[in-house]
C-alpha cells in the first residue's frame, strides 16, 4: 500500500511538470489513493509564491470547511470533507486574490447510508472538528473508521480496515492499526501513520504484534501495547518506539512486577491471556503509567522509570492479600462501586482518574450478570495518596440501565470536570432486547450491533449520536490542517 501511495505522488508530480495546470485550469484527482472516497487532490502551479484558502461548501452554512495552505509555488491541496452522492462545490482562492468555484463530483456510497440511525449534535461540540468512530477488529465487514459533522452526515471514511483505535498525533496526523491480521482474533503487525487523505506517511514495525492502544509521549516516542509472548502469553507486554530511528528503546514484561497467581482472575480470562491490557495512558507529572487490565479487572499506576507499582483499583477479593496491603486503593466510603472488564483508563489535566466501566464480569465468573441485568458507565475517581483512599467524583450510564451495556469495548474522553465524551461501542440486541451475545460470538449469531455516543457538559446531554455497527471508540478530531507540505 505504502509503494502503491508513492508511486501516484510521483505520477502527480509528473502530470503538473509535464502539462499546463493553472489556478483557472487545475487538475482534480478524486480519491488519489483508493482508500477515502471522500477526498481529493486539486493541483496547479502559479507564477509565484502565495497561499491558497480552501472553502468546501457545506450542505449548510455551519458545515462549509475552510483551510489555509502555505506559501508555494506548486500546489497540490488535500480536500477532504466532501460529500457522497453529491456535486460538492469548492472554491479555491488565491491570498489577497481571485477565487474559483470548482466541482468535486463524489458517487453514491452504499455503505455510509446506513450507518448513521440518528444524531442530535449543537453546533459548538464539534467547531472545527469532526466526530471519528474507529474500527474494533477486522472481522466486522461494515465496520470501517468513518467520521460526521454536527449535521450527522458521513464525511471521512477508510476503506482499509485501520482498526483499534485512531488517535491524533502532535503533528496533525493519525495513527492506527494496519489492520494487518497475522494471529486471530485481532494481532497485527504494526502502526500506520497516516493523514487525513488516508496518504501513510509512516510504518512501526510491532515484532510481537499490536494490539489495542498505543500513547504518544512528549519527545514524540511511542509507547505501544505488545505481548511477551504471542504463543503463550497474550496482551500483558509493552514496548516504547524511538519515533526517529524506529528501534525499540524498551521493553516490559507485566510479570515482571505482578504474578499472575496473585492476581484476581476475570470470568473470560484464559492462562495465556491473564493480563489483557487494553488501554495504555503516561502521565507526565508523576512518570507513570496507567494499564488497563480488563482480566484482572484492575487499574495499574507503574513508575514509568523503575517499573514499580504505584498503586492499584480493583476490588480486592480474589488478589493476594499481600499485594492488596501494600498497593491497593481504599474506597473512602463503603458505597463504592468498582469497576469490572474496564477499558479507556487514563488521568485527567485535574488528577482524577477516568475509565469506561464495561461492569462485565465474564460468562464463567461466578458473579456473572445477564446483559437484561446488567449496565454500563463512563466513571471518573479523585484519588489522594496521602492516605491512599478513592472515592467517587462522575459517573454516567447506569440510569439508563441494560440499554447501554457495552461489554466489551468503548470509552470515555474528558474535556474538563464537568464535560465528557461518552462512547458505548459494543452494544447488541435481539429481536429488540439486549443480547448476552457481543463480540465474534455476536457477530457469528448475527446479533443487531450498534454504538452510543454521548457528551455531557454540565449535567446536559449536547452530542448524540446512534449508529450501526460496533466501534472501538469515538473521539473528537480537528480538521484544521497546519504547516501542510506534500512530500
Amino acid at each position: 500500500i505504502i509503494q502503491f501511495q508513492r508511486d501516484i505522488d510521483k505520477k502527480i508530480i509528473e502530470s503538473l511538470k509535464k502539462d499546463n495546470y493553472t489556478f483557472d485550469n487545475p487538475l482534480i484527482i478524486i480519491d488519489p489513493y483508493k482508500i477515502n472516497p471522500l477526498s481529493a487532490y486539486v493541483c496547479f502551479k502559479t507564477d509565484k509564491q502565495t497561499k491558497i484558502n480552501t472553502y468546501i461548501i457545506g450542505k449548510n452554512e455551519k458545515n462549509s470547511i475552510h483551510q489555509t495552505f502555505p506559501l508555494n509555488q506548486i500546489h497540490i491541496l488535500p480536500i477532504f470533507g466532501l460529500y457522497a452522492d453529491h456535486n460538492n462545490k469548492v472554491i479555491i482562492e488565491i491570498y489577497q486574490g481571485r477565487r474559483k468555484i470548482i466541482n468535486i463530483p463524489i458517487d453514491h456510497i452504499p455503505y455510509i447510508d446506513s450507518l448513521v440511525i440518528e444524531s442530535k449534535i449543537e453546533h459548538h461540540t464539534l467547531k472545527n472538528q469532526f466526530l471519528m468512530f474507529s474500527s474494533p477488529v477486522t472481522w466486522f465487514d461494515y465496520s470501517l473508521p468513518f467520521a460526521i459533522d454536527d449535521s450527522g452526515e458521513v464525511r471521512w471514511i477508510i476503506q482499509k480496515p485501520f482498526n483499534f483505535c485512531i488517535k491524533q498525533l502532535n503533528n496533525g496526523h493519525f495513527l492506527a492499526s494496519t489492520g494487518k491480521v497475522i494471529k486471530q482474533p485481532y494481532f497485527t503487525d504494526g502502526l500506520y501513520e497516516f493523514d487525513w487523505m488516508g496518504k501513510i506517511y509512516s510504518y512501526y514495525n510491532v515484532p510481537n504484534l499490536f494490539h489495542h492502544d498505543f500513547f504518544e509521549l512528549i519527545n514524540g516516542n511511542l509507547i505501544v501495547l505488545t505481548n511477551s509472548n504471542i504463543e503463550d502469553s497474550l496482551e500483558d507486554s509493552l514496548i516504547e518506539i524511538d519515533r526517529n530511528s524506529k528501534k525499540i528503546i524498551k521493553t516490559w514484561n507485566y510479570k515482571d512486577f505482578i504474578n499472575p497467581d496473585d492476581c484476581r482472575k476475570h470470568g473470560s480470562s484464559k492462562k495465556e491471556d491473564w493480563f489483557h491490557n487494553n488501554s495504555v495512558w503516561y502521565d507526565s507529572t508523576n512518570d507513570s503509567v496507567i494499564l488497563s487490565s480488563r482480566h484482572t479487572d484492575a487499574i495499574f499506576s507503574l513508575n514509568y522509570t523503575t517499573q514499580e507499582i504505584n498503586w492499584i483499583l480493583s476490588n480486592p477479593i480474589g488478589w493476594n492479600k499481600d499485594i492488596v496491603k501494600k498497593y491497593f486503593l481504599k474506597p473512602k466510603y463503603s458505597s463504592f462501586n468498582y469497576t469490572y472488564g474496564q477499558h479507556s483508563a487514563r488521568i485527567m489535566d485535574n488528577g482524577w482518574l477516568c475509565c469506561f466501566d464495561n461492569h462485565y464480569f465474564g460468562k464463567d465468573s461466578p458473579d456473572y450478570v445477564p446483559a437484561k441485568d446488567s449496565y454500563s458507565r463512563a466513571v471518573c475517581f479523585k484519588i489522594n495518596l496521602q492516605d491512599n483512599s478513592v472515592e467517587e467524583t462522575f459517573s454516567f450510564g447506569e440510569k439508563y440501565y441494560s440499554d447501554l451495556f457495552s461489554s466489551y469495548i468503548s470509552n470515555i474522553t474528558p474535556y474538563s470536570p464537568s464535560n465528557y465524551l461518552v462512547h458505548f461501542g459494543g452494544l447488541s440486541f435481539e429481536n429488540g432486547e439486549v443480547s448476552n451475545y457481543s463480540g465474534p460470538k455476536g457477530f457469528k449469531r448475527g446479533v443487531d450491533m450498534e454504538s452510543k455516543t454521548f457528551e455531557i457538559d454540565n449535567g446536559e446531554i449536547t452530542l448524540y449520536c446512534h449508529t450501526r455497527g460496533n466501534y472501538y471508540r469515538a473521539n473528537k478530531m480537528n480538521f484544521k490542517v497546519k504547516d501542510y507540505s506534500f512530500n
